[in-house]
Order: structure tokens, then sequence, then C-alpha cells
């Protein structure tokens, strides 16, 4: 064999194990970062999942609270109760008050009243003909001492957890008169809130613990599991979630899960849990794509080396350096440009499968988040319109009854005002929770700025606000989505003359951006009292509002439509005084 030839394939086998390295490096990095990326992405989902459960299971204990109190200042819990004797062989009469807490939301076993030395006066239709005994002498030293509704242990009655509730009554001198005790049942009161957990994937569910680890709620193919001590880690119900915890599931396979305690002085923890199967699926069928695509570089590089290996060695060894820096965590390392025509083509193709495996990381995040936030709304808002739309037609006509009632009138008026909010939020919620399609065409700001102005015209004038237009863009064209971009600013500019003076002014400008070429930045900014400090980094958090009728859903919706158009948005105070919000935007539109 000729020296040439053996240089020739010496060379050849050093260009595939410099090849083969990186490539290998370059998947196992890539795998462990697209595992942290994806539990990063199902702590935020999970999360995301947990919190809003939270904040319906909080909702639906401040709601029996608010019914328990209510009951207490009824005539029937002072005393005073005539009750619905009924027949003579009646063992107690039947209160109304409590009849509408035991047909509510939540679902008790048994509801009455009792005096100070534990002995039935009224109780409800249900148990009317049933003698209630007293309850444990354990529980008549808790509700004893109880200023306020207090919750006792939870007992397991035939696989039904039983948590009691209890609402002292006291005279005017402070003292006990009466207490209303009920049996409540947790999993029947909780499967609406809990029941549904399509939003968590096809293998998600929500299980409810005691701080001891013990079954309070599962879904009704676990409900054996009721009163048994869960089989997982104890730190999951014994302190808050700070990220996904790994552990075996009902079903010995591998799950993920996270927790977080309920309020409201309660020892529960709320868990959330995905099969960890579907949670990486995506990501071992772009390990098996990686894969594939490593293999095919290596057989390209092995076929052409023979022809180019003197010409190919100094920019492959640049390749294999900088494929060293990225598996070592540099993932923003990008190959540079090769004279070469053969080895530039070779770094643009590698820096393409970085982009879009930084894309496709990102892409991934944001789309489990928004299906999880749209199917949620579209649930919520589904199973509310209707109620709502009732409640509406019948608060309209008992306006028409007692419009000669002033007092009566006016509370409706309110209650109206409340119903026609709450029907924004939903609305404004549903828009958040859509996915978002843009039509981009080309406009200039000065369109876009005409079309806000004559929107919030009226609004304008009936504050006696000056809105002044800045148009530093003249007539450069911008490409984005029209109808979107409108609701956006004149999301901004109604929140800035919310809250300018009387007779203030808001400036609405579009410049160039300073630092950027074929950038657009536009500002919105009144002369009001401005923002506070510990309330920047909140501003276009959902559901968060420092105004007292908002909803905390508009700000969240101009970043989502901001972002979506490749953009960014900030918010904060003027030099002067006031607050200016600034958004950010491509001239060209988003990059594809």
């Amino acid at each position: 064999m000729k020296p040439r030839q053996r240089l020739a394939r010496r060379i050849l086998a050093s260009m595939i194990l410099v090849g083969l390295l990186p490539v290998i490096l370059i998947s196992i990095e890539n795998y462990v970062s697209g595992k942290k990326a994806i539990e990063d992405s199902e702590y935020s989902h999970l999360g995301y999942a947990l919190r809003s459960r939270l904040t319906f299971l909080e909702a639906w204990l401040h709601h029996t609270n608010k019914e328990l109190r209510f009951a207490a200042s009824n005539s029937c819990s002072l005393e005073n109760c005539p009750g619905e004797k009924g027949d003579q062989e009646q063992l107690n009469p039947t209160c109304k008050a409590l009849q509408s807490i035991m047909r509510g939301h939540a679902v008790f076993q048994s509801l009455a009243v009792y005096d100070k030395n534990w002995s039935v006066l009224v109780t409800t239709e249900e148990t009317k003909d049933v003698p209630l005994p007293p309850p444990t002498e354990e529980l008549k030293n808790i509700f004893a001492r109880a200023t306020g509704l207090t919750h006792g242990p939870v007992t397991f009655i035939d696989g039904i957890a039983i948590v009691p509730l209890c609402q002292p009554v006291f005279d005017r001198n402070g003292k006990i008169l009466t207490y209303i005790l009920g049996y409540l049942e947790i999993k029947q009161s909780l499967d609406r809130i809990l029941g549904k957990s399509s939003d968590i994937g096809e293998t998600g569910n929500f299980f409810l613990l005691d701080t001891d680890g013990t079954y309070l709620w599962t879904p009704d193919r676990h409900q054996h599991l009721i009163g048994t001590r869960a089989a997982i880690p104890e730190a999951l119900y014994q302190k808050t979630y700070k990220h996904v915890t790994h552990y075996q599931g009902l079903e010995g396979i591998g799950v993920m899960g996270i927790t977080a305690p309920v309020e409201h002085d309660l020892p529960w923890v709320l868990l959330a849990q995905i099969n960890e199967s579907e949670a990486y699926q995506v990501l071992n069928r772009r390990v098996l794509i990686g894969v594939a695509a490593g293999v095919l570089m290596l057989i390209l590089i092995a076929l052409v080396s023979l022809r180019l290996s003197q010409t190919l060695s100094r920019p492959l060894r640049e390749l294999a350096q900088m494929a060293h820096r990225i598996s070592s965590g540099n993932m923003l390392e990008r190959a540079p440009e090769f004279s070469e025509k053969e080895t530039h083509e070779v770094g643009v193709a590698f820096n393409t499968m970085l982009d879009r495996l930084a894309a496709s990381q990102r892409a991934l995040s944001r789309t489990a988040t928004l299906v999880a936030i749209g199917e949620l709304s579209s649930s919520i808002v589904h199973e509310m319109r209707n109620p709502l739309a009732s409640m509406k037609i019948n608060l309209q006509a008992l306006t028409g009854k007692f419009k000669d009632a002033p007092i009566y009138a006016e509370l409706l008026e309110i209650t109206v005002q409340q119903a026609a909010r709450l029907e924004s939020m939903l609305t404004d919620l549903m828009k958040y929770g859509a996915p978002v399609e843009l039509n981009l065409a080309p406009t200039t700001f000065r369109e876009l700025a005409g079309h806000v102005v004559q929107l919030l015209e009226s609004e304008a004038v009936n504050k006696k606000i000056t809105i002044r237009i800045d148009d530093h863009l003249q007539d450069t064209p911008l490409m984005l989505d029209i109808e979107l971009m409108t609701r956006a600013l004149t999301n901004l500019v109604a929140n800035a003359i919310q809250w300018a003076p009387e007779g203030g002014q808001v400036n609405f400008s579009g410049y160039p951006a300073p630092w950027e070429n074929d950038w657009a930045s536009i500002r919105v900014r009144d002369n009001g009292p401005g923002i506070e400090e510990n309330q920047r980094t909140k501003l276009f958090k959902l559901f968060y509002s420092t105004r007292p009728d908002g909803n905390g859903i508009g700000l969240a919706n101009v970043k989502k439509i901001i972002e979506y158009h490749g953009g960014f948005a900030c918010g904060g105070n003027a030099w002067e005084r006031g607050a200016v919000f600034s958004i950010l935007l491509p001239m060209g539109g988003p990059e594809r």
C-alpha cells in the first residue's frame, strides 16, 4: 500500500472519529438538556394546573365559610327559629337557611343547629326524622374553643372521607349561644373541581392528601384508596413544591408530580402528577431523529473525506472544537463561516440544526402552557355562560319589578353591573386562552393610532383627556396583524386614560428603535400616579390587577399578542411623572 493511500486512510479514520465523538457528545448533551427542559416545562404546566385548581378549591372553601357565617346570623341559629313543624312525629323542625346550604355546592351528610348543651334545635329535610347523636368529646372540646368556623379531624366511614365543620354562634356578651355543625363529604364536594384533569395530559391526575400522606380525594378509579396512606415520597406532602419529583405511581410505572398546600388552615395538600412516558414522548422521538441525523452526517463525511482530506482538516478541527464547547454547555455557540464551499455548507447545516432544536424547545414549552390555558378557560367559560345569562335575564326582570323601591333598585343595578363585569372577564379569558393565528398585513403607526383613538374617543372626552400622537415612523411599513395589534394598543391606551387625572394627557408615540435596525418602538405614557416598585414585575401576570374593577387579563393578553409578533413589552415609570408602557416590534413581522 502506498504511503499516500495509508495517509489518506488514516486521515479518513481520524475524521470519522473526530466527527463521531462530537455527535455523541452533542446527542448526550441535547438529551440531558432536553430532559431538563421538559421537566421545567412540566413544572410550569403542572404548576399552572395546580394553581388553577387551588384557586377554585380556595374559592369553594371561602364560599362554604361564607354560607355557614350567613346561617349563623339566621334566627334559627339564635334560638328564635319557628321552623317547619310538619307532622307530630317529626323529631326536629327544619330550617330554610340550613336547607339552602344543604342543597348548595357542598355535599353534607348532615347539617344541624345544636344548643350549647349539644342537643339538636333544627335540622334539614334530609335528616329531620333521623336522630343525630352529639359529636364526640374530642370534637366538643375543639368546637368549644372556636372563635370562628373550625374543622375537626377527617374521619373515614365506609371509604368516604368526612370532615366536621362547626360555626359557633355568640350572644351579645361573646358567649356561645348555639353551634352550626355539618359533616361534609370531601369526595362528592370536590369531584367538580378536581375530577377533570385533561389539561395536564392523558395520564394526568390530581390527588388530595392530608399532611400525613392519607388520601382524602382521588379520581373515581382510585376511590378505594381513600383513607389509606400514599406510597409516595414524604417531601411531596410535607413541603411546598420547588421542582418536579420522580417516583413510582399507583400502576407501578414512573411518574412525576408536584404539590402545593391548601389555604384556610386546612392540613391538606394537592398533588398533580403525570406519567413520565407521556412527558418524555416528544424527547424520545427527537432523540431518534437526532441519532438518524448524526449517522447520516457521518456517512456524508466518510464519502467526501477521501477527496477532501487535505482541505478539510483545518475547518473540521474547528468544527470539532466548537462541538466540544456546545457539549460543555455553551448552547449559544455557532459555527463560523468557512471559506471552502463544502465546509461552509456543513457549518450552515450545523447552525440550522441547533437553531431549530432551540426553537423547538421554546415552542414545546409555550404550546403546552397555551393548550392547558385554552382547555381550562374554554371549560370555565362554557360552564359559566349559560347560568350567567339566566342570572342576567332574571335580574333585568327584577329591575322592572322593583323600580319603585329605590333601595332594592340600587342593589339590583349593582348586581347587574357585576354580572356584566363577570361576562366581560369570561370573554377576556376566552380570548387569552384561544390560540393565536396571525393575519399579517402592512400598515403604518399613524393608521394604528387612528384606529385606537377612534375607539377610545368617547372615553377620553368624558374624562377630558387629551391624546397626543407623536409619529416618528412616518410612512415606515409595519408588518403585523392589524386587528390583534389594535386590540393590544387599545388596552394600553385605555389603561392610560383610566389612570390619568381628569383633564390630563396621554402620549401615544412611535419611534424607530435606536439600537436595532428594522425594529419599531411604540410607547404609551400618562401623567397619573405611576407604578409602584413592587408591582413592576407582576404587571403582565395573568389575573394580577391594581384596578378595583380590573380582572388581570388585559395586560396578559397584550404580552401574548406582542410576543406572537416576535416583540417585547415592558412597563415602568416616566422620568417626569406617570407610567409608560413600551413595545418593541420587528418591522418586517415575526421570524418564521
